[in-house]
């Protein structure tokens, strides 16, 4: 935001949004960098799991981040 208004740095990204329009502004796009990222924040063990299953209704890929930090 800049001035109260939104300036792109990179060009837009849109995904797809609970009313199915695909208007869903993407202010963050992760890519693996992102457990560097978290191993570097105190997190040594972080690890992504993508999971999908149709018997779960989990459609769409779906991502879980997790991790823990040490005593």
């Amino acid at each position: 935001m800049e001035r109260g208004e939104l300036r792109h740095v990179l060009p837009p990204i849109y995904h797809d949004s609970p009313t199915g329009r695909g208007d869903a502004l993407v202010f963050t796009d992760f890519g693996w960098e992102v457990l560097r990222q978290l191993r570097d924040a105190g997190l040594p063990d972080a690890v992504l799991t993508v999971y999908w299953s149709y018997e779960f209704g989990y459609l769409g890929i779906q991502f879980h981040f997790a991790g823990s930090r040490p005593r």
